[in-house]
């Protein structure tokens, strides 16, 4: 009963009238999750979960929400989901999380991330070389059903708002930019992201900013 369980919370949220629906990713049961396991039940490998829950929905967005850590390289995550778009029939969001506090090499690391998956949504034979990540012709068929490639939203914490390279950062590769706070440091980053993307050539409302 697994998964007729988890599958009826969707559909409960999908007829309730929600938008998108997210997963968390606890990649492994180990001892640090007990807690959780004792409040939730066992863990599902995150993006095989939104493939299934695909199948048993019809509107609602799906998204995995991310540790912070790496656990798979960009490339892999665009073909996983990817897959999962094409499963749902262009449903999917693509989600990464600047580590809280992060230092100016992870905020680089993020943007190479961002730009290696939109790279392998958009081109033939995609090629990207940086600092942290590099691939060489690595094909992703079939392409995402959605025009212009899955969205990719970048989840921030508060400490780093301030910060300009983390605002520029999302508003230059990113489509979303999920935050919090309080109103005013929202607004006031919302603001910001859009600066960062009128400069990068996007028009100013590309980058979605969901309060958190």
């Amino acid at each position: 009963g697994l998964m007729s369980g988890m599958a009826g919370f969707a559909e409960a949220a999908e007829e309730a009238g929600f938008d998108s629906l997210w997963v968390s990713e606890l990649p492994f049961d180990t001892a640090d999750t007990a807690d959780t396991l004792n409040a939730t039940g066992p863990i599902c490998e995150a993006y095989s979960l939104l493939g299934a829950l695909a199948e048993r929905t019809r509107s609602l967005r799906l998204g995995v929400v991310p540790l912070g850590i790496e656990i798979r390289l960009p490339s892999v995550l665009t073909k996983i989901i990817t897959s999962v778009d094409v499963i749902s029939h262009g449903r999917s969001v693509l989600a990464l999380r600047l580590e809280s506090g992060a230092d100016e090499s992870e905020v680089s690391r993020v943007g190479e991330a961002l730009q290696v998956c939109r790279v392998m949504f958009d081109d033939e034979s995609p090629t990207f070389s940086g600092d942290f990540y590099t691939i060489e012709g690595a094909v992703n068929h079939p392409v995402p059903v959605q025009v212009g490639g899955v969205p990719l939203v970048v989840f921030a914490d508060e400490v780093d708002l301030a910060r300009p390279e983390v605002l520029e950062m999302a508003g230059h590769f990113a489509d979303g930019v999920v935050i919090g706070g309080d109103a005013e440091t929202v607004g006031s980053a919302a603001g910001r992201v859009g600066e960062a993307s009128a400069a990068a050539d996007r028009a100013s409302n590309s980058v979605q900013v969901i309060w958190q």
